[in-house]
């Protein structure tokens, strides 16, 4: 089912690997690991802060940075210090 969803969104041109198929991957359960334990980047961080601004679920944000979402939470502990 999951790569139906992805075969759907490559077909129809809209598939960005690290959002569309990590939020679908998040989703399920899985992670799209492609930047975790790396340092964060300054955009990064900014999509984080405004995506939780917006209401995003902490899941959500995890899969449109490819990060599990222990390291969102982490990231969002450190960022309220």
């Amino acid at each position: 089912m999951l790569v139906a969803a992805a075969v759907v969104c490559v077909s129809e041109g809209r598939l960005d690997m690290k959002s569309k198929l990590g939020a679908v991957l998040t989703a399920a359960g899985c992670a799209l690991s492609a930047d975790m334990g790396k340092p964060w980047a300054r955009a990064d961080l900014f999509f984080l802060e405004d995506s939780l601004k917006r209401g995003m679920s902490l899941g959500k944000i995890a899969g449109f940075l490819g990060r599990t979402g222990e390291e969102v939470q982490e990231k969002v502990k450190d960022l309220n210090r």
